[in-house]
């Protein structure tokens, strides 16, 4: 767990530390993972929900990771990293394409950015869902 809070977390062991104390990796863990798993129809209300939270870079991380092993799923690569999650890495792997997937780790890196030069991020993780389900359809 403190390896997977640690990468959430940016690599910082005391920020990953601090998150598993105070429950805060599993909270945003089950964010990221609702992001990907949730209807097209239902995102706008859940990102309002999830844009207030005050882990920003943590979430993005997540997002990043569990991306990262929907894809090593869906490609049948060994070592993924939330092995606990596997049931609903498996889902995301079925619902999205290798080309959304691979999508996905670039718009993160856009969406990063944006919150680092103070975006509104509610309005960066609707745009990074948005485009991975755009992705996914074409």
């Amino acid at each position: 767990d403190i390896q997977l809070a640690s990468a959430a977390c940016g690599g910082s062991l005391g920020a990953a530390q601090n998150a598993l104390e105070g429950g805060g990796y599993k909270t945003v863990l089950d964010d990221a993972l609702s992001l990907c798993l949730a209807a097209e129809s239902a995102l706008p209300a859940l990102v309002r929900k999830i844009g207030e939270t005050k882990n920003k870079k943590q979430l993005l991380s997540m997002l990043r990771i569990v991306f990262r092993d929907a894809l090593l799923i869906k490609t049948g690569v060994a070592g993924i990293l939330l092995q606990s999650e596997r049931g609903r890495l498996g889902a995301i792997a079925k619902r999205f394409t290798t080309r959304a997937l691979l999508y996905a780790q670039e718009a993160l890196t856009k969406a990063e950015r944006e919150v680092f030069f103070n975006a509104v991020f509610p309005q960066c993780l609707e745009t990074l869902m948005a485009g991975v389900i755009k992705e996914n359809q074409l």
